[in-house]
């Protein structure tokens, strides 16, 4: 009697562990090659629209696009409209090509929910080229790394970010987090690490060295934490800037702890101009260091 119930319930778990077993989708199964020519970026797109998007659970644990360990280069777009329910993963080093016909974002999630984007890969998107003599006019409409429009509920981690052509992650949406990430860039304008907006977003544990914003707050945006920041050389952790002609700006609920500011130009901004219309308000700073 007690055999029958020790295999009914081994029979049980067996059962159980296929059920949720996680599906990978990995990029090497849908025509990617870890030899830093053949474009990764066909591949991430192919693997999504081929694999992940048949997945039917809520989880976004049990579906993996997976970008294994290894060179990549990166030559096209990734733009996936309305993704949800997934959790991509890069684990392998993506070099931006530089070619001056690229514009816009590199990665564009829209009106994503429930994503989770990790790994522990790292994406170089080469900005020095893109900047030849520290001119930031030479390709005014550079790309930019990493974008969520419209996203909410979305998990961002791991993957470190490395010298953008211009902004490394923009965050727009509500309930998003950004955490445990590093940003690497050079020591000039248009560098941002993180611009966020929306509601209810949380940005914390991450590093960022560049030469422009820090973590920085747009409008409108009602509800953000950001803790255990590290700027280095940054504009700091600022908010706006808004626009000459800027009417309804909205921007409140919001905290910030434990930031280091090291070798930057300056800590807290708020970027406005005289004739800006809106409101700012309910913000916090706390346990704020700044280092010379």
């Amino acid at each position: 009697m007690h055999s029958f119930k020790f295999s009914s319930l081994f029979l049980l778990i067996a059962v159980s562990s296929v059920a949720y077993a996680a599906k990978t989708c990995n990029v090497l199964d849908y025509g990617g090659v870890a030899d830093n020519a053949t474009d990764i970026g066909l591949a991430i797109i192919k693997a999504h629209a081929d694999c992940v998007s048949g997945a039917t659970t809520t989880d976004p644990a049990d579906t993996v696009l997976l970008v294994p360990p290894g060179t990549y280069l990166l030559k096209t777009f990734v733009y996936f409209e309305h993704p949800k329910y997934f959790t991509i993963e890069i684990d392998g080093d993506l070099n931006l090509v530089f070619d001056p016909a690229l514009r816009g974002n590199m990665f564009l999630f829209d009106r994503c929910d429930h994503l989770v984007w990790k790994g522990n890969g790292t994406i170089h998107g080469h900005g020095d080229l893109w900047r030849p003599n520290n001119n930031l006019d030479a390709y005014p409409n550079r790309p930019r790394l990493l974008r969520f429009q419209n996203c909410n509920n979305t998990d961002i981690s791991g993957v470190t970010l490395h010298n953008s052509p211009m902004f490394h992650v923009v965050i727009i949406g509500n309930d998003n987090v950004a955490h445990d990430m590093k940003i690497i860039a050079d020591h000039i304008g248009a560098t941002d690490g993180f611009d966020v907006l929306g509601n209810n977003n949380y940005v914390h544990d991450v590093s960022v060295e560049n030469g422009d914003e820090c973590v920085t707050l747009k409008s409108p945006t009602n509800g953000f934490v950001a803790e255990n920041i590290q700027c280095h050389y940054s504009a700091g952790c600022n908010i706006g800037s808004f626009g000459k002609d800027a009417t309804g700006v909205s921007i409140q609920n919001v905290y910030y702890r434990n930031v280091t500011q090291n070798d930057g130009d300056a800590g807290i901004m708020l970027k406005s101009f005289s004739s800006s219309q809106g409101v700012v308000k309910n913000i916090t700073y706390v346990d704020f260091t700044f280092v010379r």
